[in-house]
């Protein structure tokens, strides 16, 4: 998106990178596993984001499925 434009094409995997750390700072409430799990999976929404051609829908796809899968463990036990 704009941080590309901004700071080259070349930026945008640095970027989604730097969006994931902040991404995951902000789940600090679930302890340090939580940071880096969020983290990690923030940083794959941005690399799905950038794969897809800066597509935001196909990100969104996958952040739904992935709380989609918590809430059924979480509601069936599996967690």
């Amino acid at each position: 998106g704009w941080g590309s434009q901004i700071f080259g094409h070349r930026s945008a995997i640095w970027l989604a990178l730097l969006s994931a750390c902040v991404f995951g700072a902000t789940h600090f409430y679930q302890g340090i596993p939580g940071v880096v799990t969020t983290g990690m999976i923030g940083f794959l929404f941005g690399l799905i984001y950038i794969g897809a051609g800066k597509k935001l829908l196909p990100a969104i796809i996958a952040h739904m499925t992935v709380n989609a899968y918590g809430i059924t463990q979480l509601y069936l036990g599996g967690w």
